[in-house]
Order: structure tokens, then C-alpha cells, then sequence
């Protein structure tokens, strides 16, 4: 009897305790999603307009038409193409470089981004493009506009060299003129060296790391001299230098058996590379090795491109194919556009939209696991479940936060998850983002939960048009540009009074007030054994120290060790946070903020002091 008593008593609190404890499983969004840096783009022309004889049939130059169906169609690439065709021989007008920086400029104000893309002529003409001099002192004049903009370009296609800037043929012997027997251009080991200096010299423009896509694997192979065993892998991927910031670009896709060439057979690979093919030395013989190293590089850098007329008259691809080759390839971009016939068999065979929502990134939200009651002064996990169901990673890495919204208030608090790399939510694989809160920086209240995900670009992290929506029904809040986790909201409740809200209390609390600016609310506290905060120096410009002092009077806020410490800016958005085992002093490393004010907030367990923080350079 009584052991049957003391199993229903467990039982009873088992499922006391756990009902506290959520799990929540979500339902995956089966359409497309407008989400950046992904997806089918659509051309728009700067420059010379009369040299459109490829896209005689597409959206004339007007951005706002262009911009205009992109959004219509959820879209949020723009393929745009700066033609130089009248700028061979002369230097580029201040009149060409402001119209393409307006151009950027309403792709910015209108939340998209872009492929961008030079050339000087299409095929057929006399000559494709200048010289090496020529083309690096263009390249100098476009730099403050295109540094400018940087921001809002996903990627830059080399370009510069070849009819509509495709790299491969070239009417310019410095850049490798002369045709094989079969029909191959020969490039040697000179031409190369050209080109890796254009290549070099665009690498230069961007500031933020920028990925730079060539044409076919051999050009970027025999640029950098690298061989099949040199491709990018989990372990080399995302570093600073120039071969990992080199991507691809297919615009032969899926038109023949090798691409229009992008797997070209018969052309010499330099650096002594193993051939695929035994008994032929230093050529590349078999497509399937350079097919190898876009497969395997393409994980961890940027793939895209267009489809084209096929070389043998009738042919249209089919669904499954064209997927797979998609998947094998990491596509993340594609035109809408071109070519025509094979985007219309797509649709035709109800694989197109399958095609659309797949292309780059598309991260879902499974499952999720968080306490419903938290306490305040203690910290609880909240863990996500994710899946990465697209063809490719972000690429770039992205700011990611959870939000806490307390619905009292409606004031927001921002918990930087500064772990996680999206660039490495590879396709098909689990996600699992594991976090503590740190409740002790949150009023008592009622709470809604969001995961943000933003660009990491300073001009654009705020703007709410590049943040990300994850493919799962019913979390999106289209005003707040945020997915919500929290299907029900959650409380954080005073250890004094479980589950009841205090409308005043002794506890030092952090309040945004408006303009976002954070303010300390603090309640006067006599108490002894609490201690001023000092910041010295301050100014700081690397570190700073943070230290405890006697109190000059009994009126004065204190604490009584340091704790928690978290580093915010003017928005409330946290920068920082560390923890300690109860110091009276401790070190803060700053040498990663830009001059300006912040503000540092240190706390003992429940008391809080708010203190201002300026940074010099």
C-alpha cells in the first residue's frame, strides 16, 4: 500500500515538474520564401542599352520594372549586367559610374540584392575587350562604387574577359586567343597569369571578404595553381585567402553533355595534376574531374548560373536530372530567364516551383524544447531543431539572436548566439542550437520567443528586409521580420512569489525607453555590503577594468559582487556577456567595438548597475 502511494506521489510530481517543460514540433512550409542572398534572379542592363541582343526578349532597362517583378515573384536576386561596351578604348564617365550607383542604390532601397556582372561585348564582335591596362585601370574607376554597394552584391561574376564577360574565348591574345583542333581556345601558362592579375585586382575591391565566381574549375585551378587534391574541404573552407573566395558560375548549364564546355575535355591542366585518364599526362581528359572539384568545393562557396540553348537541336532536360545536378552542385542562384524553353519544360513537368523554393538555403525550424516557467536568477536551456532542406548553406555567415518580447511592454531583449555559423548548416544535415538564458537579465513577465536571423553587414543587420524567414508554417511575424518559437508564451516569475508578476520590486532592472536607448531602473538599496562600480579607463580602447568601491553614501545603487557582466549599444542589443564565480574585479576585452558610446551592465544575482562606456580609436 504505501509503496503504491509513493509511486503515484512520484508520478504526480514527475508530472508536475515536466509540464513546465515544452515540446513543441512545427510543420514545414511547402512555397517558395523570399529570403536573401537565394534563388532565381531576373536581368536588369546598365549601360550601353542597344547591346542587347540576347535579351531582346526580357524587361527593358527600367530597375523599378525589374525590381517590380522581382517582388511579385518573390525573388530577391537582381542579375545585373554593366555593359562597357563603349568604354574600350576610353576611360569610363563620371555620368556611367553615377548611373550604376544609383542603380545599386535602388536595389538596397528595395531589399534585394544582386549578381553583378561586366563585360564589353557580346559574341560576334571584332573584339570582345581591351587589354590588361585597360581593363585594371576600369577596374580602379569602378572600385568606390562598387566598394560602396558591396553590401547589397552577393557575388561578382570576374567577367571583363570574353563575349558577355564569360571568360573562356578571347580576342586578345594576352589572354589566350589561339584555337585547338578541336575547336578548344588554348590559354597558357602566361594568359593565366593575366587573368589571376584581373582576378587579384577584383578580390581588391571588397572589404567584407566578397566571393568572386569564374566561369569554369580549370580557370581557377590553373590561376591559383591548385590541382583536384587542393579543393576546398570542411577544413579549409572560410579562410581569408584569394582561392576560397573564388566560386562558379555555370551559364552553359544542363546544355550539354559537358556544360558548353564549363567540364571541357582536351585543355591542358598546368601544375603537373593527375589526369583522370591513364596515359595522358598534364591534360584534362575526362570531365568528371573538374565535375569533382565543383561537387566538392561548391559546399562551402558560392554556385550559380543560367541555363542555355542546347547544343543538340530538341533537347530539354528533365526534372529529376536537372534537380539532382542542382543538388550535386549547390546551386543557390539561377536565372528565371534564360533559357526560356528549358524554364518552360520545368513548369510544364510541375517541377519548377520544387525547383524555386530549393535553390541556395532553406533552413526550417523542426522541433523545439524550453521551459513554459523559468525563475528568475537561474538559467535555462531553450534548445532548436533545424534543417537545412535547400541545395546549399548561406555562404556568408549570418547574425543569429533569440529575442525575448515581453507582452506586458512590449520591450525586446536581444541574446546574440555568437557560436553559430550558418555557413555551416549544410545541406541535409540537423541543426541544433542549444542556449542557456540568462534570465537575471529579464523582467518578471510573460515572454514570446524568436529566433532572428539577420545579415552580417553593419549597413544592412538592422534592416529588417535581409533577415531571415524559416520555412515552417505559422512562426514568420511579418512586422517584426522574425520567427517566433513559442506557440504559447513562456513566464519568468520572482523566486519570492512563484508565478505572481510584482508590480514594483527591490531588484535593479534594465528598461529600453524611447529611442531604444537602455536606461538603468534601479530601486535605491541600503543594504550593506554592496559596493560601487568602477570602468577605467573611460575612454577605453582595448580593455578595461571593471572594479568594486566602498559606497560614499547609503543612497547610492550597489552591488555586491560582479557576476554577470553584458556589454550593450544605444539599441539595447547585447554585444557582450560573460560571467563569473562572484569577483570584485575582472578584466573586459573591448578591442572588437568600433569607437562610439556603450553601455555596461553588471550584476550580482539580483542587483544591477547600469554604467556608461565610451570606446575610443
Amino acid at each position: 500500500m504505501k509503496s503504491s502511494i509513493l509511486f503515484l506521489l512520484l508520478t504526480f510530481l514527475y508530472y508536475s515538474l515536466s509540464a513546465q517543460f515544452t515540446v513543441n514540433c512545427y510543420s514545414v512550409l511547402d512555397s517558395n520564401i523570399s529570403n536573401p542572398d537565394r534563388g532565381f534572379t531576373m536581368y536588369y542592363l546598365s549601360g550601353t542599352s542597344a547591346n542587347t541582343t540576347l535579351l531582346k526578349d526580357y524587361p527593358a532597362n527600367s530597375a523599378e520594372k525589374v525590381i517590380n517583378k522581382l517582388k511579385e515573384s518573390k525573388y530577391s536576386l537582381v542579375a545585373f549586367i554593366a555593359i562597357l561596351k563603349d568604354y574600350k578604348t576610353v576611360a569610363i564617365s563620371q555620368g556611367y559610374l553615377d548611373t550604376l550607383a544609383r542603380n545599386l542604390q535602388t536595389v538596397r532601397d528595395s531589399g534585394l540584392k544582386c549578381v553583378l556582372q561586366f563585360y564589353y561585348d557580346i559574341g560576334g564582335a571584332t573584339t570582345f575587350e581591351p587589354g590588361l591596362t585597360k581593363i585594371l585601370a576600369d577596374i580602379s574607376a569602378l572600385k568606390p562604387v562598387i566598394r560602396r554597394y558591396q553590401d547589397v552584391i552577393y557575388t561578382l561574376k570576374q567577367g571583363f574577359i570574353g563575349p558577355w564577360g564569360e571568360e573562356w574565348t578571347s580576342t586578345n591574345l594576352q589572354f589566350g586567343g589561339t584555337y585547338l583542333n578541336n575547336g578548344v581556345p588554348m590559354i597558357s601558362q602566361a594568359n593565366y597569369a593575366d587573368r589571376k592579375t584581373i582576378l587579384d585586382s577584383i578580390l581588391n575591391v571588397f572589404t567584407d571578404n566578397k566571393i568572386i565566381c569564374v566561369r569554369q574549375p580549370l580557370l581557377k585551378l590553373n590561376m591559383f595553381g591548385k590541382c583536384y587534391a587542393d579543393s576546398i574541404t570542411a577544413s579549409t573552407a572560410y579562410s581569408l585567402g584569394g582561392y576560397y573566395r573564388v566560386g562558379y558560375y555555370n551559364d552553359g548549364f544542363l546544355a550539354s553533355s559537358d556544360d558548353l564546355g564549363t567540364w571541357q575535355w582536351g585543355m591542358p591542366l598546368y601544375n603537373g595534376c593527375p589526369s583522370w585518364v591513364s596515359g595522358v599526362s598534364n591534360t584534362v581528359s575526362d570531365g568528371g574531374y573538374l565535375l569533382n572539384v565543383i561537387n566538392t568545393e561548391t559546399k562551402y562557396t558560392i554556385s550559380g548560373g543560367e541555363t542555355a540553348a542546347p547544343s543538340q537541336s530538341g533537347f530539354l532536360p528533365g526534372c529529376a536530372g536537372s534537380m539532382n545536378r542542382m543538388r550535386d552542385t549547390h546551386f543557390s542562384f539561377l536565372s528565371a530567364e534564360w533559357y526560356k524553353p528549358f524554364i518552360d519544360n520545368w513548369k510544364n513537368n510541375n517541377c519548377y516551383s520544387e525547383i524555386e523554393k530549393n535553390l541556395g538555403y532553406r533552413f526550417a525550424l523542426d522541433s523545439s524544447k524550453y521551459y513554459q516557467k523559468m525563475q528568475k536568477e537561474n538559467q535555462y536551456n531553450i534548445t532548436l531543431y533545424l534543417s537545412n532542406r535547400g541545395y546549399a548553406s548561406t555562404t556568408y555567415r549570418k547574425n543569429v539572436s533569440l529575442v525575448f518580447r515581453r507582452l506586458e511592454n512590449n520591450w525586446m531583449y536581444f541574446f546574440p548566439l555568437t557560436n553559430v555559423d550558418t555557413r555551416k548548416w549544410y545541406p541535409g544535415q540537423q541543426i541544433i542550437i542549444s542556449y542557456n538564458v540568462p534570465t537575471i537579465f529579464l523582467y518578471g513577465g510573460t515572454y514570446d520567443i524568436y529566433l532572428q536571423i539577420q545579415d552580417q553587414s553593419d549597413s544592412l543587420k538592422d534592416n529588417r528586409h535581409y533577415n531571415v524567414r524559416l520555412a515552417t508554417s505559422g512562426i514568420w511575424d511579418d512586422n517584426l521580420k522574425m520567427n517566433k518559437i513559442t506557440k504559447a508564451p513562456c513566464t519568468i516569475y520572482w523566486k519570492e512569489t512563484p508565478g505572481v508578476i510584482p508590480t514594483d520590486t527591490v531588484y535593479n532592472c534594465l528598461a529600453p525607453i524611447t529611442g531604444g536607448i537602455i536606461s538603468a531602473k534601479s530601486s535605491k538599496d541600503s543594504r550593506p555590503g554592496l559596493f560601487q562600480l568602477v570602468v577605467s579607463p573611460n575612454p577605453g580602447r582595448n580593455q578595461v577594468t571593471l572594479s568594486l568601491r566602498e559606497l560614499h553614501s547609503k543612497n547610492e545603487y550597489g552591488i555586491a559582487s560582479i557576476r554577470f557582466v553584458r556589454v550593450l549599444d544605444s539599441h539595447g542589443h547585447i554585444l557582450a556577456y560573460k560571467s563569473y564565480s562572484s569577483s570584485f574585479t575582472s578584466s573586459l576585452d573591448i578591442s572588437d567595438l568600433s569607437a562610439g558610446l556603450y553601455f555596461v551592465e553588471v550584476s550580482d544575482g539580483k542587483n544591477k548597475i547600469l554604467k556608461k562606456l565610451a570606446v575610443s580609436r
